[in-house]
């Protein structure tokens, strides 16, 4: 992953960098998909827009979430019980923290 991390344009890497952190802080683990800890899609997206001014669009963010998807970057999980999607880097929490650290300094 972290040769694609170099590959990928700067807007990618920023808003992988702000989830990785996220799930980090305060993910919740999903034992049925790989125990991977998962973060509120709409949480992330306003971390993205309010707080890192990473981007400016719903389109702009909605497509790069779903080109790190289509890549296996990013997974999401939408769960329809209660309209909320979730999404993570799709490793284990020591994995993601070993990526923040090298990739990102």
């Amino acid at each position: 992953m972290k040769k694609v991390l170099k590959s990928i344009a700067p807007k990618h890497t920023a808003i992988l960098k702000e989830l990785a952190k996220m799930q980090l802080a305060s993910g919740k683990p999903n034992t049925l998909l790989g125990d991977y800890e998962y973060v509120n899609l709409a949480e992330w997206k306003q971390i993205c827009f309010k707080t890192a001014f990473i981007v400016t669009k719903d389109s702009e963010f909605d497509s790069m979430v779903r080109e790190l998807c289509d890549h296996n970057m990013v997974q999401r999980l939408d769960d329809s019980s209660v309209g909320i999607s979730y999404v993570c880097i799709p490793t284990k929490k020591d994995k993601v923290r070993e990526i923040l650290k090298s990739a990102f300094g």
